[in-house]
């Protein structure tokens, strides 16, 4: 497989303009009550998708993927994950959130039952819902903003252009980064495009203060594509013209 990837020494990625304020559309979702979001439903879904990355440490949820699937998508291991995330995420913004965690009881069927999203449900609002920067994070991590950003896509640069999850190891990452003064959450994506076999990759981020109280700025761009062997030379070079050979800022 041939690859065509962002090198930002060498390459400015090309930039094009959003058909409807993204930021304004991630906000308004964001800031919804946290009762009014999917979190409780989507993070035991995503939770081992999650990668931390502090100032002290970087911490990788295992990839629930391939042979590893069913292992990882047990409850034993969502619910490390989970619980994982959260101290990583309370120790960069120097809270506790043990006494909420061991206040909060497991569902007496946890084993067993993979619906985690009342527990979910019970931890978050017993760390203090949306007054906490920990769950203010972890709000971002939802299918709903990503649908916002695939929206965005596909009445726009995708437009003309079939795509499909990819089912790789790397279809969806949520990485989270904290720094002094800022918080970045961004969503990673890698597509399998349909008419010409390969894939594409493409990421939407949310940049916050260093509360989590104030969304400072939004990005969805494009970062890479690849081409299968089998892919046609003709095909493979109208579509790197078209998406600017995966290099693509929309704002």
């Amino acid at each position: 497989m041939s690859a065509l990837c962002c090198q930002p020494a060498t390459e400015t990625p090309a930039e094009t303009t959003a058909s409807h304020d993204l930021h304004s559309e991630l906000l308004s979702s964001w800031s919804k009550p946290l009762s009014k979001t999917c979190t409780f439903k989507d993070l035991p879904r995503l939770c081992t998708r999650i990668d931390v990355h502090t100032n002290n440490a970087d911490h990788h949820n295992p990839t629930d993927n391939n042979a590893e699937h069913k292992q990882h998508n047990s409850t034993k291991v969502r619910i490390s994950a989970i619980l994982s995330t959260i101290r990583q995420l309370s120790a960069f913004f120097k809270l506790d959130s043990e006494l909420a965690i061991q206040s909060t009881q497991l569902p007496v069927d946890a084993v067993d039952n993979p619906d985690l999203s009342l527990w979910v449900k019970s931890l978050l609002e017993a760390m203090g819902g949306d007054a906490h920067p920990v769950v203010r994070c972890l709000k971002c991590c939802n299918q709903n903003l990503l649908f916002i950003a695939i929206y965005e896509l596909k009445i726009g640069v995708l437009k003309d252009i079939h795509i499909k999850d990819s089912r790789s190891k790397q279809s969806w990452r949520i990485r989270i980064t904290c720094e002094e003064g800022r918080v970045q959450i961004t969503h990673q994506r890698r597509e399998a495009i349909v008419d010409v076999p390969g894939t594409l990759d493409w990421e939407v981020s949310m940049t916050f203060d260093g509360t989590v109280q104030t969304l400072c700025s939004t990005s969805l761009r494009l970062t890479g594509m690849s081409f299968d062997d089998s892919a046609k030379k003709e095909d493979r070079e109208i579509l790197s013209q078209k998406l600017s050979r995966g290099c693509l800022i929309l704002k």
